[in-house]
């Protein structure tokens, strides 16, 4: 006998089918099936998902199946699932991952997966280019469709490079953001365009590019985070120079009152990065920044160090290529004349896929 679980939470609603050693999830074409070892590990795997969800606020309703159910069932068991292979859910984590593969993404694909999304009320959505990439097919299936459930975003392919993504593309970062609103945690490779935004509840921002376009640098720039602690940017990996001058000017006028962490990975020029976030005294809150890139004048970074070590006074610790970069006797130089300066790779990368392993 088959049993329904009808899974409750303001308005929406579930339905969650347990029949023997099979979970089915959704109804008619959209149903979702997992097989199970047994029927006792498809009711104990219910189960935990049942118990999270009753922490979580929702209300459950036991249902036994009529007739009129059994061509659901009947259906469920024989309909494939079209998004096979191409989504995966984690009811403990609460996490959906999306794999877009082959050559291109197939018309319809992407609201069909945040169709899926609905269903299960994700809180974290990942999303990896094998070697598909959705573009704006995605951001404007989410602006039709919202996910209010999400509170952390992942788009990177963690077996790739940054190079090797620099051409993938959720859509337009405005417009996702717009659809998760709230958001919490977004991590972002590739080819990433944002116009102005802000972000509510935004705590941690990762875009790593190659390079990150002038537009999008000088849009974050004009963004507003009230809640961001933590930003992360990679402005470029092989590809070449990045206008490093436009993030370093995007870093200052962001309006992120609460930013305490800031890492930059892929700049060229030190010294005249340094340079320009430093004119003028960095804001109150910042306390950790992480910096790489070629030195190629000694004596020039030792007399800025030097010359803007007050600028520099909020921060309890700054993170330069110092062993990679500078001399034994220029490295004992610089500690001498900022407090808190320690070589970047005793501070912790946070551009990299461990930063979302926990989400």
């Amino acid at each position: 006998m088959a049993t329904a679980f009808i899974i409750k939470h303001r308005y929406d609603a579930l339905r969650v089918i347990l029949s023997g050693s099979k979970l089915i999830t959704g109804v008619g074409e959209d149903a979702v099936v997992q097989s199970f070892a047994s029927p006792r590990a498809a009711r104990e795997h219910l189960d935990l998902v049942l118990s999270r969800r009753r922490r979580e606020g929702y209300a459950i309703e036991e249902q036994e199946l009529d007739d009129a159910d059994e061509e659901i069932l009947a259906h469920a068991d024989v309909q494939p699932d079209p998004l096979a292979g191409a989504v995966s859910w984690d009811a403990e984590q609460r996490r959906l991952k999306v794999v877009f593969k082959g050559a291109s993404v197939p018309a319809g694909r992407c609201e069909a997966i945040i169709e899926r999304a609905l269903q299960h009320q994700p809180v974290c959505l990942q999303v990896l280019c094998d070697h598909a990439s959705p573009g704006a097919a995605l951001s404007s299936a989410l602006a039709r469709s919202p996910l209010p459930s999400v509170h952390h975003f992942i788009f990177d392919t963690f077996f790739q490079t940054v190079t090797r993504q620099r051409n993938n593309s959720p859509g337009e970062l405005g417009e996702l953001f717009a659809a998760l609103p709230n958001l919490e945690r977004a991590f972002l490779t590739g080819a990433l365009v944002l116009s102005p935004v802000t972000v509510p509840q935004l705590r941690e921002l990762y875009l790593l590019g190659d390079p990150l376009s002038p537009v999008t640098l000088a849009a974050l720039g004009a963004c507003q985070f009230p809640a961001l602690e933590t930003l992360g940017i990679t402005l470029s990996a092989d590809s070449g120079p990045a206008e490093e001058l436009e993030a370093a000017l995007a870093l200052r006028r962001m309006a992120a009152p609460n930013l305490r962490s800031i890492d930059v990975h892929g700049v060229s020029d030190l010294l005249g990065f340094l340079d320009a976030l430093t004119q003028a005294p960095l804001p109150p809150t910042w306390s950790s920044l992480r910096m790489d890139g070629r030195v190629d004048d000694e004596d020039g970074l030792l007399a800025l160090l030097s010359e803007r070590a007050g600028a520099m006074a909020s921060l309890s610790h700054l993170g330069l290529p110092l062993g990679d970069e500078l001399s034994l006797d220029g490295e004992a130089r610089a500690k001498a004349c900022v407090e808190g300066l320690a070589d970047r790779e005793e501070l912790r990368d946070l551009l990299t896929p461990g930063a979302y392993d926990g989400w």
